[in-house]
């Protein structure tokens, strides 16, 4: 499969690249950004965005969400080709948190997920206390399927995680 560019009325979604580093180092950097997750170091992202750089397409399309050419977040689709699925994942640089930006791109990539890729059902999961996040998942449509109780070890703690999903019958284009 071919990497592609999706446009929204306010954001470009790009194929990521190794030169996104730094913007997506530093808004993880934040404490309020990364309260849900296992700290964000130096050597975690450069795994993270190496593997998003590298994954095949097909499988794994990672998208730097831009803004004025600026890096302010990214999203992508983990894909189940076999089950015809995809989890989708989200992050956004604090300072653009609460301007719809997020849901924009998401909103795109579920578009282009649905329609041009022929998915049947596309997921997400956050913690459950995460209630930015699951707004995301709730503007998109999604409903809450299950919740994982004390699913993953988060700073030293046990915390609940809820997955949320759309089937494509389910979801207005």
């Amino acid at each position: 499969m071919k990497k592609i560019i999706l446009k929204t009325n306010r954001l470009i979604l790009r194929p990521i690249l190794p030169d996104d580093f730094s913007a997506i180092y530093n808004y993880s950097k934040d404490e309020e950004w990364g309260q849900y997750f296992n700290p964000h170091t130096f050597e975690h992202v450069e795994n993270l965005v190496n593997k998003w750089v590298s994954s095949p397409w097909d499988i794994c399309p990672r998208f730097s969400i831009t803004l004025n050419s600026k890096v302010i977040g990214g999203t992508g689709l983990y894909i189940d080709i076999e089950n015809n699925i995809a989890e989708i994942g989200y992050s956004l640089a604090k300072e653009y948190w609460g301007k719809g930006y997020i849901t924009e791109a998401t909103s795109e990539v579920t578009r282009w997920g649905f329609k041009d890729l022929k998915l049947y059902k596309i997921f997400a999961k956050a913690n459950s206390e995460n209630f930015r996040s699951l707004n995301v998942m709730k503007k998109l449509g999604m409903v809450q399927e299950a919740l994982l109780k004390e699913h993953n070890l988060i700073r030293g703690n046990r915390k609940d995680e809820v997955l949320y999903s759309i089937i494509k019958d389910k979801w207005l284009s």
